[in-house]
């Protein structure tokens, strides 16, 4: 009897403990589901994508940022200012922040386990460095506000920041320095199902706050990938130009030569050029193989040209940091229409060494190992000086004076006035004689540095839009799959950068003068493309100076 007894508060306790332990159970995932809530009284609701008791993290970061996605929204729409806070022309400011907005893409490239996930990306500024990766709460970050077509109130997440910079280079800026960043926004998936895209988005630092920006969100070529139709193979990037000499003949030269090897079409960012340089950008836009994209400098950096080119001479890593923006909103504008973009100056062309063209040559490449583009996310080109101490001696290179740029000034200008070769020369074979040297400047520089710069160093890449989320001026900064590496350094037999700089650069000056300054080698690669890139400067030049007279 008294074992049964026993048996049954046994019994009677085990249930009790089991109740409790159920309760325990059941407040705690409450509080749990409740904690993922936002408290703020502007908030309709949050809604985490269906996911039971989600305890498992996917193995790709990205989808598990989807799975644990908040979505915000607000009671009435924000209050938008009557006219959008804009900072030096091209620049949209976040209130209360000195963060300046540039240009925002819907990228849609992001793929795991046969899912697509959609961001808007944001190419940005900040005056001081910004905490970069997700926020956990609203407080701490930035918000993205969707606007959709036909929707009175926006759609909020938290935005995700990485600054766009290798941090070994000027790891220790001062506090005022201007930061490049991707702003990353995804999109939740129920607008991907029903594929509604956001026709713009703005940012700010609270949710449902008055906005001070309005940025349209591009989606150039989408279409056309989504209808799996080709996209171009390459366009080239350059930087913001800011050169208040005249620099038309020599980009002829490179405009034409770049054509041959391969590209489609140059987008040119522009600070400031010379009004001969002007009209050459000008003309190639109206042909159809450049765009002009006027830039300046965000916040209180200086943007009186001569001001601005003080500026940047004198604070290189700021300059570095300036260029990024215009790279990387290249690389968004370009994702869907080209398979290739090339970041380059205009003194330097990435040449195959055996073939003609960069198509044939990296047919010969992909022929040889079909998953490279599965493998890597740039390509990039050895780089080469052909400096030009070691070309004076060329035909039409006589003298030290004749290799400085052409004089500014209208009245010695061919461009401005073609009639001026007897005020400034004593034959007309000694003006034509000029025009030559001056049309063909790469052409007639063939003695390069016997050394190529060290694997890294000052090269420049064919820049995957498949495979990369942002670059740097010499190569793939960030891969958009973890499994790609970021570059491969092609070989010198494969293809070679012809860098063509008058002297060694004061950046690199030590290294430069020992590694490449004093071993100089013939090098008659430019030669195979002579006749075909005379016929092009000279047409040009005859096309160019028609367009001038018929725009005047």
């Amino acid at each position: 009897m008294t074992s049964a007894r026993v048996l049954f508060s046994c019994l009677i306790l085990v249930t009790a403990l089991s109740c409790l332990l159920i309760l325990y159970l059941f407040l705690y995932l409450s509080s749990r589901s409740h904690s993922l809530m936002p408290t703020s009284a502007k908030i309709i609701s949050s809604v985490n994508r269906p996911s039971r008791a989600y305890q498992v993290i996917s193995n790709s970061e990205i989808k598990t940022r989807f799975d644990t996605l908040q979505i915000l929204k607000c009671h009435e729409p924000p209050k938008t200012s009557s006219v959008i806070e804009k900072n030096n022309k091209f620049w949209q400011v976040v209130k209360n922040r000195d963060v300046f907005l540039y240009s925002a893409f819907y990228d849609v490239r992001y793929r795991y386990e046969g899912e697509n996930f959609h961001f808007v990306r944001i190419i940005a500024t900040a005056r001081g460095a910004l905490k970069e990766g997700y926020a956990s709460n609203s407080d701490d970050g930035l918000m993205c506000h969707f606007w959709f077509p036909e929707r009175k109130l926006p759609t909020l997440v938290i935005a995700e920041l990485k600054e766009i910079w290798i941090q070994e280079f000027h790891s220790h800026p001062p506090a005022d320095t201007y930061h490049s960043y991707l702003i990353s926004c995804p999109v939740p998936h129920e607008f991907k199902i029903t594929n509604t895209m956001p026709s713009h988005v703005s940012v700010s630092t609270t949710e449902c706050d008055s906005l001070s920006n309005f940025l349209p969100v591009q989606k150039e070529g989408l279409s056309d990938v989504r209808r799996r139709l080709p996209k171009r193979q390459y366009l080239v990037c350059v930087k913001g130009l800011n050169f208040i000499e005249d620099i038309s003949y020599r980009l002829i030269e490179w405009v034409e030569l770049i054509l041959i090897l391969g590209a489609t079409k140059i987008d040119f960012y522009v600070y400031h050029v010379h009004e001969a340089t002007w009209n050459v950008l000008r003309y190639y836009e109206a042909t159809g193989v450049a765009q002009i994209i006027s830039m300046t400098l965000p916040g209180d950096q200086p943007n009186e040209p001569d001001a601005r080119t003080r500026y940047l001479k004198e604070d290189v890593w700021q300059k570095r940091r300036n260029e990024l923006v215009t790279y990387n909103d290249c690389l968004y504008r370009n994702m869907y229409l080209y398979n290739f973009i090339i970041p380059l100056d205009i003194d330097e062309v990435p040449v195959p060494v055996q073939e003609k063209n960069w198509s044939d040559m990296f047919h010969r490449m992909f022929k040889s190992d079909p998953f490279l583009l599965k493998k890597y996310s740039s390509f990039s080109a050895p780089n080469s000086f052909f400096f030009t101490k070691w070309n004076q001696t060329l035909p039409g290179l006589s003298t030290e004076s004749n290799l400085k740029e052409q004089p500014t000034t209208k009245k010695t200008n061919l461009f401005l006035n073609i009639h001026n070769y007897r005020e400034k020369f004593n034959t007309k074979a000694q003006y034509e004689e000029e025009m030559t040297r001056r049309k063909f400047h790469m052409l007639n520089h063939r003695m390069r540095s016997t050394n190529f710069s060290r694997p890294g160093h000052n090269i420049k890449s064919f820049v995957s839009t498949k495979n990369t989320l942002l670059t740097f001026n010499h190569y793939s900064l960030y891969t958009l799959l973890p499994s790609l590496q970021k570059n491969l350094q092609l070989n010198s037999s494969i293809i070679q950068l012809n860098h063509y700089q008058e002297k060694c650069s004061r950046y690199i000056l030590s290294e430069c003068i020992s590694t490449f300054d004093r071993h100089a080698v013939a090098d008659d690669i430019i030669l195979k493309y002579s006749d075909q890139l005379k016929i092009r400067v000279e047409k040009t030049h005859r096309n160019l100076l028609r367009y001038i007279n018929n725009s005047t």
